[in-house]
């Protein structure tokens, strides 16, 4: 087992807001103030590596050729440590030794999300309720089908009804010449798919009447489910999501779409985007609808849970989708943190954009070799690099609290990392530290 190489301190309470906060001013210096010049050597006990710097091509395999591209940070084959990387670790290490805030600027205020139907806890019995229903002795599914279309910050959702369909079906209508039954992400079948996603198909019926209630071995689910592919009567568009294994055996036809539209708020247009994506950008799934502006081209086709009002809850691109916890990292803050147009000494002394803009009144320069004494490894270093994921709880929430409540720090606080991360040697010695 690896261990987190990186470290945590307790989240303060309380934040120290200096009594002469106001008073501050670059027009008006302090006549009590200091000015001058800090010299500070930096050794490194350990190997080094910050990129170098500079407009590169989008295109990483072109990149990855080029030797200044992967080169350490240097000028004139001189090496150096940008003067931004040492401010910003400077600036992290006194918010937290003065008791800094954590509020807008410093942490991404994102609504992380949750999809779990198997352990006995909070979050999984949440996720069950709201997830499906029982009806005539089966398991229902809330969730509804729809198509996502529109502009950013206009958004609009038109719901439609689904109809599930065999994957054995689909394959022998498209020429068993596809295999939609193995693990594969939901982009790849809409790869591999060469027929047109629109589609004839009928619903099955059971004594003149809609069926609904399929037998399975897990139990009694209900659905509608679509046969005749290809040669039936009604009209509908072919839906896939991702395979986690062989045991998912069906995909979905949209149909019958609404006339009136449902409207999506930026809450919503917020938590969707940011549930599917990974490193900052569309994943693989999402990004297949948009385009190079990260706009919708057509439609997507989503489902979605409604609110008894009938306001949209949350949306996704699987029928078991990712819900996003009910606060934010920001819900959680304690009080004093969530005074955004208070200062405390970091932004005091380093500037801050939020509220009240303040320019810095610390400048860093680059931190250069001296005397050649900086030499390139020219062979593969090993590292654990890790970095702290505030999705993942247990290192983040303390009491086995969740982003489902909003009390957890009765009992304990959110965690802030102190952003520098302890490399390690090998994996040897991962074993040892935390």
């Amino acid at each position: 087992m690896i261990k987190a190489p990186y470290n945590f301190v307790p989240l303060n309470e309380q934040v120290f807001f200096p009594d002469w906060a106001d008073q501050v001013s670059h027009d008006v210096p302090f006549s009590d103030g200091e000015s001058g010049c800090i010299t500070i050597k930096l050794t490194a006990e350990a190997p080094i590596y910050v990129r170098n710097g500079g407009a590169w091509p989008k295109d990483s395999q072109v990149c990855n050729g080029m030797e200044d591209y992967t080169s350490f940070s240097r000028f004139d084959d001189r090496y150096f440590i940008p003067g931004t990387s040492i401010k910003g670790m400077v600036r992290s290490v006194l918010e937290i030794l003065s008791f800094g805030k954590m509020g807008k600027g410093r942490i991404n205020n994102h609504r992380f999300s949750f999809r779990d139907i198997v352990s006995k806890t909070e979050t999984a019995e949440t996720y069950k309720n709201a997830i499906t229903e029982r009806e005539q002795g089966a398991w229902k599914p809330q969730v509804r089908a729809g198509w996502l279309h529109g502009h950013p910050s206009s958004l609009k959702l038109t719901p439609c009804k689904f109809a599930r369909v065999e994957q054995s079906e689909l394959q022998t209508y498209h020429g068993n010449n596809i295999n939609l039954n193995q693990p594969q992400r939901g982009h790849v079948k809409y790869d591999n798919w060469t027929k047109p996603l629109d589609i004839f198909f009928d619903l099955v019926t059971e004594n003149g009447q809609l069926k609904t209630v399929h037998h399975h071995k897990s139990g009694n689910l209900w659905y509608i489910k679509a046969r005749s592919i290809g040669s039936g009567t009604q009209t509908g568009t072919l839906v896939f999501s991702g395979q986690p294994n062989w045991r998912k055996h069906m995909e979905f036809i949209f149909y019958d779409p609404a006339q009136t539209p449902l409207t999506v708020n930026d809450q919503l247009e917020e938590d969707f985007f940011f549930i599917h994506s990974e490193n900052g950008r569309a994943n693989d799934d999402l990004s297949q609808w948009l385009d190079s502006s990260n706009r919708i081209r057509t439609k997507i086709p989503v489902f979605y849970l409604k609110n008894d009002d009938d306001s949209i809850h949350s949306m996704g691109l699987a029928l078991m989708y990712r819900l996003a916890f009910d606060h934010s990292i920001h819900d959680l803050l304690p009080g004093d943190h969530k005074q955004d147009d208070t200062k405390d000494l970091a932004e005091l002394i380093f500037g801050t954009v939020q509220g009240n803009a303040l320019r810095g009144r610390v400048q860093f320069s680059h931190g250069f070799a001296v005397n050649d004494t900086a030499h390139p490894i020219n062979k593969p270093v090993h590292r654990v690099l890790g970095g702290p994921k505030a999705s993942f709880t247990p290192t983040y929430l303390e009491g086995g609290a969740s982003y489902l409540n909003r009390n957890f720090s009765k009992s304990g606080g959110n965690k802030n990392s102190i952003h520098s991360i302890v490399f390690l040697e090998n994996l040897e010695q991962a074993e040892s530290h935390t």
